[in-house]
């Protein structure tokens, strides 16, 4: 495959490879477009939100509003035993 890059691309490129950064032009493809993606996914809506429960979570269990798994099952098995129902 043949790709035609702009000049001003083609010097970026060239000076990369002359620096000793990247030993081919394709090295030095490969690597910009593997930095862009990531830039894109660090920078997605769904790792963004993601970001934003886990604060979120990580306040609740400084405030110790938020228990672990296993303790939380024990007070749900216990209610179920007794009767009561479980409120959210």
């Amino acid at each position: 495959m043949h790709i035609v890059l702009p000049p001003e691309v083609k010097a970026l490129v060239q000076r990369q490879i002359t620096s000793g950064k990247y030993k081919t032009a394709l090295l030095c493809y490969q690597s910009r477009n593997q930095t862009s993606r990531t830039r894109r996914y660090l920078s997605s809506p769904p790792l963004e939100n993601f970001n934003k429960k886990q604060k979120s979570g990580r306040k609740l269990r400084e405030r110790g509003e938020i228990v672990d798994g296993a303790t939380a099952m024990a007070k749900i098995r216990a209610n179920m035993k007794s009767g009561h129902s479980i409120s959210p």
